[in-house]
């Protein structure tokens, strides 16, 4: 991280951008175009801002804002590692609500999206729904 500069951005700021766009765009009630714009914003943050993170001092001893910085970098990760596979399930399930997809989708969606990341890229994977102990029609 460089130090505080004028072309440089602190983790505090790019934390509460952070914020602003997961609870404008992935919150409580999603669409497909705010989840999109989501994903686009949290990957220029990735490739603008996390290089521009400034610190003011160097010190590595109980600087607060270099653990903030090092937070910035994870939660862009784990941002996208939810965007991703939001935008992949055109259904409503549990806590996952998407108003231009309200319905339960249990033919086309009843299985897990499971993200991962191979050489940097995220990659998302179906695994299936142990249905051993519950039929489809009692998933809600």
């Amino acid at each position: 991280f460089e130090s505080s500069s004028q072309k440089g951005i602190s983790p505090g700021k790019l934390k509460h951008r952070i914020k602003k766009v997961m609870w404008d765009d992935v919150s409580l009630f999603r669409t497909g175009s705010g989840l999109r714009r989501a994903l686009e914003e949290v990957d220029k943050m990735r490739r603008e801002d996390l290089p521009r993170l400034c610190l003011t001092t160097k010190s590595r001893r109980f600087n607060r804002e270099l653990l903030e910085a090092l937070e910035v970098e994870n939660l862009l990760m784990v941002c996208e590692s939810i965007i991703r596979p939001a935008i992949l399930r055109e259904e409503s399930r549990g806590a996952h609500y998407r108003t231009d997809y309200s319905e339960l989708d249990n033919t086309n969606w009843l299985r897990h999206i499971a993200v991962g990341l191979k050489e940097g890229e995220f990659r998302l994977d179906f695994k299936p729904v142990d249905l051993s102990e519950i039929k489809p029609e009692e998933v809600k």
